[in-house]
């Protein structure tokens, strides 16, 4: 009878049970993250829920040569799996309470080419000049599109102002 309780604590016995669960609230990529991130863990954390501890997790976490990226994600995924084992009365504690997240770089900006722009700027008919000054000045200092659509012409530039020249730099 041990055997049968301990078998229904094991994280691949509850698998099924959490991603009922989680499809009911998730998108089915997300559901597919946590399916394929739990199944791994599952292999590897092999003894009941009650006894996996933060050790087990963390040596779980750094086993393969995966990115940052992967190992926060498979984090976020037994974060979640614990919290609703918690929640379902399979266990009193969550192991990654302790357990700091996976701290990701910035992603780097992602810049268009030169050719890109003159190909946007030869769309936009010149008569336009609203949009052709918006897409400039975007482009020229960096702001982001809800900063542009912030600035008031009347408020922020006197017509004076406008007058500006632009040259690519090579």
């Amino acid at each position: 009878m041990g055997t049968m309780i301990e078998s229904r604590l094991l994280l691949a016995a509850q698998l099924d049970a959490f991603l009922a669960d989680l499809e009911r609230q998730a998108r089915p990529n997300t559901v597919s993250a946590y399916r394929s991130d739990l199944t791994l863990a599952a292999q590897y954390l092999t003894r009941p829920l009650d006894q996996i501890g933060m050790n087990d997790v963390v040596t779980f976490l750094s086993t393969g040569d995966v990115s940052a990226t992967t190992r926060a994600r498979r984090a976020a995924s037994l974060k979640r799996f614990f919290a609703w084992a918690v929640q379902q009365g399979l266990l009193l504690t969550k192991p990654m309470i302790k357990i700091e997240r996976v701290r990701l770089d910035d992603p780097a900006p992602r810049g268009l080419r030169r050719e890109q722009i003159e190909a946007i700027f030869a769309v936009i008919p010149r008569q336009q000049m609203r949009d052709r000054l918006l897409f400039r000045l975007i482009y020229d200092t960096g702001l982001r599109v809800g900063e542009a659509l912030g600035v008031h012409l009347e408020q922020d530039f006197r017509l004076t102002d406008l007058n500006c020249t632009y040259t690519w730099i090579t």
